[in-house]
């Protein structure tokens, strides 16, 4: 373990807000598909985009990228 864990949830949600409860997105309320992966049909993805691909654009009010994406996120809950 060495001292490191996956967050909880809620520091997930947190960190993708930035503190803002009202954003739906982690660049604030409105979609914009220039921001995150994009469905190719129905509910399929062409695979795993590159890191960072959508930043600076989509990143976070904390700076963080990629918290919307198509690689699902793991967090303490499936531990």
């Amino acid at each position: 373990n060495g001292g490191s864990r996956l967050p909880h949830s809620w520091e997930w949600q947190y960190a993708a807000q930035g503190g803002d409860n009202g954003r739906l997105y982690p660049w604030g309320s409105t979609k914009d598909s220039s921001k995150c992966p994009i469905f190719v049909s129905g509910s399929t993805f062409p695979g795993p985009e590159p890191v960072t691909k959508h930043s600076p654009a989509g990143d976070s009010p904390f700076g963080i990228s990629d918290l919307v994406g198509n690689v699902w996120q793991y967090t303490d809950e499936f531990q």
